[in-house]
């Protein structure tokens, strides 16, 4: 997506009609960004996202890291406490950043007046 040039007044055209190429400039894109701020990533696809500027926006190119809150673990695992305030380290949580084993009740001390329940049938 081209640009107009800065100070565009003062730029002289060779003809009549100006031209692309003497007028704009092509917009960055955001594979020009070469960090983001903590706690964000960058967008997927960076050369394909034009920017509106002469210089990318961490709005336009980085997205906030996802929590582990919205995780869904395997079979035989839970999430860890506080999902929310867990940051994943990609845009895709992994299990082994949310999820632990999940506990079994082998050390769990019955209260007053209940006992174990037996194991289940295989």
């Amino acid at each position: 997506k081209p640009l107009l040039r800065a100070n565009p007044a003062s730029i002289l055209c060779s003809a009549l009609e100006c031209t692309a190429d003497e007028c704009c400039v092509h917009a960055p894109t955001c594979a020009t960004m070469t960090s983001c701020p903590k706690k964000h990533v960058p967008r997927p696809d960076p050369s394909s996202i034009f920017c509106r500027g002469f210089a990318c926006t961490t709005e336009e190119c980085c997205v906030p890291l996802p929590t582990c809150s919205a995780m869904t673990c395997p079979s035989k695992f839970v999430l860890r406490a506080n999902p929310s305030s867990i940051l994943c380290s990609a845009l895709e949580c992994a299990s082994k950043e949310c999820c632990i084993p999940a506990p079994t009740c082998a050390t769990y001390m019955c209260g007053l007046g209940m006992v174990p329940m037996n194991e289940p049938a295989s």
